[in-house]
């Protein structure tokens, strides 16, 4: 015996049916689609045929109503935040951007008292206090010292650096003062180079010369070189002494 168990009513005046078939006593349910008229329309490969819904059964069915999402969930850190900014109001922009840091996942337990927190410019480590500059100019916490202590709050699991990750921020650091180092070789030759081409202008010909050149490749003219080049004077100067010849003629 098949018996209607539930019957849902949609837009396009369609009915999906709930079916119970109880002839075995197994109590086996099926689900069908009718058409306006009660018809079935289609049903499962291995489920009986549903029988035509009568005018009775159509007049009970529920319209479908389509679900509402559901609203989106705000990280836990920020009720941290909040409860943090009611005790100390002042620290309120410092315990949001420690939130959203937490809400990213930018900070990374290391070990029981230690992290590693990835800011918007730089990665710093925090152990017991931040490395960063703020905190070397201020005795209050900073956001990432804030942040660490909102994720141990929350429970967040601790990732230790492993030896490869060791190695490889080794190898980094190797390679940035290798490039620093060659940077500033780099810049002594050039300024031992600058002197060199300054030194050579003896006479105020050579200084001009020297102006022309510069000039042209869009450098910009030393001061000593300037007034080696005119006399003595300056831009101003000159401009003075010029306007002042003009005037006496």
């Amino acid at each position: 015996m098949i018996s209607l168990l539930s019957l849902t009513k949609y837009t396009d005046d369609r009915y999906a049916a709930r079916w119970l078939d109880d002839e075995f006593g197994l109590h086996y349910e099926f689900n069908a689609l009718h058409d306006g008229n009660g018809r079935s329309l289609c049903r499962g490969k291995y489920d009986p045929p549903a029988p035509t819904l009568t005018a009775e059964q159509l007049s009970t069915a529920q319209s479908f109503i389509e679900p509402t999402p559901p609203a989106p969930t705000q990280h836990p850190a920020y009720e941290l935040a909040e409860r943090g900014s009611a005790v100390r109001p002042e620290w309120a922009n410092r315990y949001t951007k420690a939130a959203q840091l937490v809400e990213a996942g930018q900070v990374r337990l290391t070990g029981p008292e230690t992290a590693v927190v990835t800011g918007s410019s730089d990665t710093y480590q925090v152990n017991g206090k931040c490395g960063c500059k703020w905190a070397g100019y201020h005795s209050e916490p900073c956001s990432h010292y804030l942040a660490v202590r909102m994720a141990r709050a929350l429970a967040q699991p601790v990732q230790p650096i492993t030896e490869d990750e060791k190695e490889a921020a080794h190898a980094a650091r190797v390679a940035a003062n290798r490039d620093a180092a060659q940077l500033r070789i780099a810049r002594r030759g050039e300024n031992k180079f600058e002197r060199a081409r300054r030194n050579q202008v003896g006479t105020a010909e050579e200084a001009r010369r020297y102006i022309r050149a510069t000039m042209a490749n869009g450098g910009t003219v030393p001061a000593d070189i300037w007034q080696k080049a005119h006399g003595g004077l300056l831009a101003g100067q000159l401009a003075g002494a010029a306007f002042a010849a003009k005037a006496g003629d």
